[in-house]
């Protein structure tokens, strides 16, 4: 079951939204035509606040509802040898992962990932800070009319507090996400494609704070 838990990350906001690693999940509708099909220039955020389990994988935001090949997923690994690290990976194909221990269980933080083309360059950021890769191997995206997950994807279920979902349809640059992380958007900045705050949802939706008014369902 879905909680709105109040104080998030943004003095503004008044909450966010509680995963609870079993069978929560906000489903985004993706067409054709729309403007969630990335290709492989891309930025994506959120702020979490983990429940970091022995064993487990907690995607973020997905594009892997369904396991298609191509489809990316932005999660935290923590099983495989792999500790507290995160993690972009494409059906059956590993694209990065950081080094181990750089997120931290009940703390907020947060994560972002940029890629330019399919080749790179690529990169993950803590808080605005760049991270050492483990893995570094782009590859190429591949766009999908399944929907976009948050706190869900073809493997794990994230536990915690997720807020501020951004997705760019360009890669931001360093200084450009230091710069808003930790200010709400008006929905009207360029290239941003989708925005959701998940501190003001009605009902079973999350609002798009964006032209596209893209609704996402809650699903508990």
């Amino acid at each position: 079951v879905f909680l709105l838990i109040p104080n998030s990350v943004l003095a503004a906001n008044t909450s966010s939204l509680n995963f609870d690693g079993s069978n929560d999940l906000v489903s985004i509708p993706v067409t054709s035509s729309s403007p969630l099909n990335l290709g492989n220039v891309m930025t994506l955020e959120a702020w979490i606040k983990p429940t970091i389990t022995a064993a487990s994988r907690h995607p973020i935001i997905s594009h892997r509802s369904v396991n298609v090949a191509g489809a990316w997923q932005f999660e935290i690994l923590n099983t495989s040898g792999v500790n507290k690290a995160l993690y972009v990976s494409a059906a059956s194909v590993n694209h990065a992962y950081t080094i181990d221990n750089v997120l931290t269980s009940g703390k907020w933080q947060h994560v972002a990932y940029t890629r330019e083309s399919s080749s790179g360059p690529q990169r993950i950021y803590i808080n605005g800070i760049l991270q050492t890769f483990v893995l570094n191997t782009p590859a190429a995206f591949t766009d999908n009319t399944n929907d976009i997950y948050i706190g869900n994807g073809t493997l794990g279920k994230f536990n915690g507090l997720i807020d501020e979902v951004r997705i760019w349809k360009v890669a931001r640059t360093q200084a450009e996400i230091q710069g808003n992380m930790q200010k709400e958007l008006t929905g009207g900045e360029p290239g941003l494609v989708g925005y959701w705050k998940l501190d003001d949802n009605t009902g079973c939706s999350a609002k798009d704070f964006t032209s596209n008014n893209i609704t996402g369902t809650l699903n508990p």
